[in-house]
């Protein structure tokens, strides 16, 4: 969670170190605003193509000529919070030179915003937007590049029995129903643009622990669903709406707002649930006011639908499914408590042998996949846009960043 959500959520912390902009963090009404105190200055550095002059920023003067005199400048964006936007933003406004370099000012809001600059020539790098690949990869003078990302998209059933929505979801067999029922194939085809893959297990496949082997694995079967909710006491009433001693099959998917991809997907499952009798209306919410609160703090959904990024180790299943996790604070939102596997995790800390704990970590996935808390639906893709004069470029599939060692153009500039 970042400083500034975690600020926003109320829960218990001393001492925030966060970063600019302040006053979301000062109007939360969760800290102290007199007790603001500068901890260190970050600079903000200039860089130009190879072989251009070195600029001279010597002085406010010089770097308000550097401005004027350039063609176009590009800086993170403010609006979403990024400190260096902030703080450039800032810095234009004192020189004076604000309204003069608007128009000069290239700013990527989201991918698809990125994909323009790049289908212009404007950027050398952007993320690809999945909508956009395949009209990018005939796009001249422009490569993809497309890896497995660190994380995978997921739901989280509500288990706590003080719930409401844990009377749909208590039964493992309607857990497993739901996920049978739906066509992710059909989702990594459609909303990812064939950019993923179904998702087998909680632990991504770039890390040294996912299992290939993982078992149950659940394939697309509608009839074998409708089965199992039968059988679950979850009848279709007259219409068509499953119901069990009067009370209908009805819940909310509660999802991050303004992430297309999920927006599509939280559709998705909408629609192809609502061919099995299941009502599921999705809802959007605020990352930092909603999401983050209800996953890490209060529990307050039916249904949370969003993505998450582990890296390579598979001791990450701790943060999402230990019993420990499951105290407010932590990330095992259902909440899902399962002393087979608190054993479990506990040995794979224990052993140093990477061997060994793969297969302690292959039991784990077993278990995760036979119980549900949680149902991972596609390993997701990052896909990059590379101009073709750009060479070099490699991604952390781990890490899920870029490295630019190494890296260089065509045509020298």
């Amino acid at each position: 969670m970042s400083e500034l959500a975690f600020t926003h959520t109320g829960e218990p912390f001393d001492v925030p170190i966060v970063q600019l902009p302040l006053d979301p963090v000062l109007a939360s009404g969760h800290v102290i605003a007199a007790s603001e105190t500068p901890l260190a200055f970050v600079a903000v550095g200039v860089a130009v193509r190879t072989g251009a002059p070195k600029p001279d920023i010597s002085s406010a003067d010089a770097v308000k000529r550097l401005l004027l005199g350039s063609k176009a400048i590009a800086y993170p964006n403010a609006a979403s919070g990024a400190a260096a936007g902030v703080s450039f933003n800032e810095t234009l406004q004192k020189l004076g030179i604000a309204d003069a370099m608007k128009p000069k000012i290239k700013i990527a809001q989201g991918g698809r915003g990125a994909m323009e600059l790049l289908a212009k020539g404007e950027v050398d790098i952007g993320l690809v937007d999945y909508s956009q690949v395949d009209s990018l990869r005939s796009a001249s003078g422009l490569s993809i590049l497309s890896v497995d990302s660190p994380g995978f998209t997921f739901y989280v059933h509500q288990l706590d029995p003080a719930k409401p929505a844990s009377r749909f979801f208590g039964s493992r067999d309607v857990r497993r129903a739901l996920l049978m029922a739906l066509d992710r194939q059909g989702i990594v085809d459609a909303i990812l643009f064939k950019q993923g893959a179904v998702a087998d297990s909680t632990v991504p496949r770039v890390s040294w622990g996912y299992s290939k082997n993982v078992r149950p694995k659940y394939a697309f079967d509608r009839a074998g669903a409708e089965r199992m909710l039968d059988g679950a006491g979850w009848t279709k009433g007259a219409d068509g709406v499953r119901q069990k001693n009067g009370d209908q099959f009805r819940f909310e998917i509660l999802y991050p707002a303004g992430v297309k991809f999920l927006e599509d997907m939280a559709a998705s499952l909408q629609d192809q649930w609502k061919r099995i009798g299941v009502q599921a209306t999705p809802k959007p919410g605020d990352l930092a006011t909603v999401i983050v609160p209800a996953f890490y703090n209060t529990r307050n959904f039916d249904l949370l639908l969003t993505s998450i990024g582990l890296g390579d180790e598979p001791d990450s299943q701790s943060l999402l499914f230990s019993s420990a996790s499951a105290a407010p604070g932590g990330a095992n939102a259902a909440p899902f408590k399962d002393s087979r596997v608190d054993d479990l995790l506990a040995q794979g800390v224990a052993t140093f042998d990477r061997t060994k704990r793969a297969q302690i970590y292959a039991q784990v996935q077993d278990i995760i996949m036979e119980e549900l808390p949680a149902a991972p639906l596609v390993f997701q893709n990052v896909v990059l846009g590379v101009s073709k004069r750009v060479r070099g470029v490699r991604f952390s599939s781990v890490g899920g960043s870029s490295y630019y060692q190494g890296v260089w153009v065509t045509d020298g500039k």
